[in-house]
């Protein structure tokens, strides 16, 4: 598979890395062991091209990841053990969605919050019932 080292400076909570990421080099790799979609172990071919780069993207995956660990095996060898980076990785999922605040005594949707992050959308259906109902009757159906 295609592998593609960077250098990354910047906070790991930046959602859009992709104008700070600084491309090192291009390299084929193996994925060693089980494969771990969150934390996997891949072998990359040249060992000299990994000496500075803190970031991957596998394209054959279209994932970006953080280095966090090296493991030299011979000169043209090298294993990283990387850690999914979710933000990075599905950007333009978060970036179209509202992010949920967590506060505890009151809910606004322009407050980032680093606790929770999801894609969320509403529906409202207004249905008529088949039988009538008598009197002033609400039905409410929430689902989640």
């Amino acid at each position: 598979m295609t592998v593609r080292l960077y250098s990354y400076q910047r906070d790991k909570i930046i959602a859009n890395k992709s104008p700070l990421l600084t491309l090192l080099s291009e390299v084929n790799a193996t994925i060693i062991g089980d494969f771990n979609i969150l934390r996997p172990t891949i072998r990359l071919e040249s060992a000299n091209s990994s000496l500075n780069a803190n970031y991957v993207y596998i394209v054959e995956l279209g994932l970006y990841f953080f280095v966090t660990g090296r493991k030299g095996l011979t000169a043209n060898h090298v294993d990283l053990e990387l850690e999914n980076d979710i933000r990075h990785s599905y950007y333009n999922c978060i970036r179209v969605s509202d992010i949920t605040a967590t506060r505890s005594n009151f809910y606004n949707k322009n407050i980032p919050d680093s606790m929770a992050m999801g894609c969320a959308s509403r529906k409202i259906q207004y249905r008529k019932l088949s039988q009538a109902l008598s009197g002033e009757n609400y039905i409410c159906i929430i689902g989640g």
